[in-house]
């Protein structure tokens, strides 16, 4: 790798560009309803539209100090170093900016791709700050950086490259598959755990689920590749422990990228999407809560179906 002199890295430099585009398309959008679809009311409003828009879409936002931020997703992604996969690496996405960030204990430093550029520096990883879940994190969009050099990328979604030595790669998480227990999931998905440790379940919610008297089983049909498994999953299991009901059956599966592994389960549930949570008493479903639930929070569908009372209680 060449390495160059530290520079101020601008994180948003090419969002102008893709805004741009998106504004055009958005213009002509509107120019077109205005004449046949738009009133005519309505159409002297339409310089006014686009301008909250064109704010809304380039301003960044701010800390209280003013310091304009960049926000950050967590995505699920395989790190490997020297051969070894890396479960405690995270990959952060901006895509305002287009750019990727991964950050891992056995690095010394955050490394961040321009996926446009396809360019590797490194920042200081204190320059990210994770909310208390780490499904997110914000950084100020001026990030000093040292060049390092170009990444090679294999196909659209998985990169290799060489930092300190190490042979890296950064590769699609395809997915756990088959019966999983909550150990085997912490160990692969650290981010998972921190999403159910520093959750706060709702309470009417809690309380239903620990009033309930009667045998039932809850199989939970997920993809640890899938944003809403990592956005739901956690957050159930956490109101199920602290209802502490023994009448509750969890069981944990699965399945892969594209929904493809194992065939048996996928056919069973009828799985169409992540995660599927399906709620049985004696063998019969009762309901069934898919993708995302319908209320505020999935514990709340679940307390709903165990009552007969939410639209979810249907079989499919």
């Amino acid at each position: 790798m060449i390495k160059g002199k530290h520079r101020s890295y601008v994180l948003g430099l090419d969002a102008g560009v893709r805004t741009a585009r998106r504004l055009s398309f958005l213009t002509l959008f509107l120019l077109g309803t205005q004449d046949s679809a738009l009133p005519s009311q309505h159409s002297a409003l339409l310089p006014l539209f686009l301008l909250f828009t064109l704010l809304g879409v380039t301003a960044p936002a701010q800390t209280q100090d003013g310091a304009p931020t960049l926000k950050w997703v967590e995505a699920a992604r395989d790190v490997t170093i020297n051969g070894d996969l890396d479960r405690n690496a995270q990959i952060l996405l901006s895509d305002f900016t287009q750019r990727m960030v991964l950050l891992s204990s056995r690095i010394n430093k955050a490394v961040v791709f321009d996926l446009t550029d396809k360019t590797v520096s490194t920042a200081a990883k204190d320059e990210f700050h994770f909310a208390p879940d780490r499904t997110t994190a914000e950084s100020d969009s001026l990030v000093t950086s040292e060049a390092l050099g170009e990444f090679t990328l294999t196909d659209e979604i998985n990169y290799s490259f060489t930092l300190e030595d190490k042979k890296i790669a950064i590769t699609r998480h395809l997915g756990l598959a088959g019966d999983l227990v909550e150990k085997k999931l912490w160990e692969a998905l650290p981010v998972w755990r921190a999403v159910m440790d520093s959750y706060k379940p709702d309470p009417d919610a809690v309380a239903a689920l620990k009033a309930c008297a009667v045998d039932t089983s809850i199989t939970v049909v997920l993809g640890t590749w899938c944003p809403d498994s990592k956005n739901h999953v956690p957050r159930l299991l956490r109101a199920i422990k602290e209802a502490k009901n023994p009448r509750l059956r969890v069981r944990l599966i699965g399945v892969t990228y594209k929904i493809k592994e194992p065939p048996a389960v996928i056919k069973q549930f009828q799985i169409v999407h992540v995660p599927t949570v399906i709620v049985e008493r004696g063998g019969v479903e009762i309901g069934r809560v898919t993708e995302n639930p319908i209320a505020a929070t999935i514990e709340q569908d679940l307390a709903a179906i165990l009552a007969g009372k939410s639209s979810a209680a249907k079989a499919p």
